[in-house]
């Protein structure tokens, strides 16, 4: 199998995990070392549960055999399992659904808390590309000064949008010359310091040289 098609699961689990009230709840819920072996076997169920969705399946399973066959995959004695299956259904840690020979184990912290590495890595990677837009966005809005006054802010796809025309200099330079004289009547005439030079460019096609505001 290609390494690439792996995916390696993990649980979220908070640093105060073990000072949460249900979790020292579930430890002082019984005497000895009880208590600390149901908290283990809470953990077995969540890592067990958070590679299927928060849901451990068991096929041709009866009720009462639930306890023996969780114990074989999880390495656990039948009596401590069963214990403690029937605390974390009462505490509401679990949910088991018996259904025709199927029984299905629902462990919400596992479902709620359970990610796997590819799937960080594809969402870094969504994340990268969208920064990387948004700084190509601000780049594309960033615009520089242009012009005889250097008042005429254009972005870099602007400028080169008129460099591709004859008389390009001169149309950015009147602009510019428009604008300085009176930046009111500039803003009335034209929506932007590109919409000028495009006017200029035009009025610069039938120009001899002379050039007129």
């Amino acid at each position: 199998m290609s390494s690439s098609n792996i995916i390696n699961w993990y649980v979220k689990l908070v640093c105060d995990f073990f000072d949460d009230i249900q979790i020292k709840n579930v430890r002082d819920s019984a005497s000895g070392e009880h208590g600390y072996v149901r908290v283990v076997i809470l953990l077995e169920l969540i890592a067990k549960a958070g590679v299927t969705g928060g849901v451990i399946r068991l096929d041709d399973c009866e009720p009462y055999s639930v306890p023996t066959r969780l114990g074989r995959i999880l390495g656990e004695d039948d009596k401590n399992m069963s214990d403690a299956l029937n605390y974390f259904k009462d505490s509401e840690f679990i949910e088991i659904i018996y259904g025709n020979s199927v029984v299905e184990i629902h462990v919400p912290y596992a479902k709620e808390n359970t990610r796997s590495i590819k799937e960080d890595s594809i969402r870094r990677q969504e994340r990268r590309l969208k920064e990387r837009s948004m700084l190509l966005e601000d780049g594309e809005n960033t615009t520089k000064a242009y012009g005889y006054y250097k008042n005429i802010f254009l972005t870099d796809s602007e400028y080169q949008t008129l460099q591709q025309h004859e008389k390009w200099n001169a149309a950015i330079d009147r602009a510019s010359l428009r604008k300085q004289l009176n930046k009111t009547a500039f803003s009335d005439e034209f929506s932007s310091d590109m919409a000028a030079c495009t006017h200029y460019l035009q009025e610069n096609k039938s120009d001899s040289g002379t050039y007129y505001i």
